[in-house]
């Protein structure tokens, strides 16, 4: 678990590449009779996916080349974007760099509100608690090999530098994110309480003082 999320791998039958599944579980209702709205973020064979999915939500083939989610980040103002539909009808679902983006700009999110509205079906929305996304993300993109972050050269090496000031030394500081940095941070995250991934997640980097 981390916060509302559960986080579970398996290896692919295929090609035993590793099967990374993230379940947003804010949304479980035991009353609810057909079952819960679910946002989920997968690395699958490679392939990074987000998908917004409920045992609701009913979703004609009308809609395939028009289909539109509202969303609302925290407070900001809401925005749309185009989603493509499940084959079952049930949810829609991003693919590849667009799942990757959107994850980027949601990973610090307090809460998620998505809006499906059908051309015939209705509407279908979820006001999802984001607590723990960070962390859930981060185990999507580690198995499909991307970074979550999406640091230029020069934010590494900045925090490479800003931990060598503070005693812990990453070894090079050319902005290469290398063994040495990822043991560096660790060490620091240890220092401070902070759980020792090696990782440079938001709170740990706004610990060291990166801006």
């Amino acid at each position: 678990m981390s916060g509302w999320w559960m986080v579970g791998e398996e290896k692919s039958r295929l090609d035993d590449s590793l099967t990374t599944i993230a379940k947003n579980v804010s949304q479980f209702d035991m009353n609810r009779r057909n079952g819960q709205m679910l946002l989920l973020a997968r690395c699958h064979e490679g392939r990074t996916a987000l998908a917004f999915v409920g045992a609701d939500i009913r979703i004609g083939h009308v809609d395939d080349y028009g289909l539109f989610l509202d969303h609302r980040i925290d407070e900001q103002r809401a925005d749309r974007k185009r989603w493509t539909p499940l084959s079952s009808g049930r949810g829609a679902i991003l693919f590849s760099n667009r799942a990757v983006n959107f994850m980027r700009h949601i990973k610090h999110a307090e809460k998620l509100y998505l809006r499906i509205k059908t051309k015939r079906a209705g509407i279908y929305d979820a006001d999802f608690s984001m607590a723990g996304a960070e962390r859930a993300f981060q185990a999507v993109a580690v198995a499909c090999g991307w970074d979550l972050w999406n640091y230029a050269v020069e934010d590494y090496k900045e925090i490479q530098l800003l931990l060598k000031s503070a005693g812990f030394d990453p070894g090079e500081t050319e902005g290469r994110w290398s063994e040495g940095s990822e043991k560096a941070l660790a060490e620091f995250q240890a220092s401070v309480g902070l759980p020792a991934s090696g990782l440079p997640d938001y709170e740990t980097i706004k610990t060291l003082g990166f801006h």
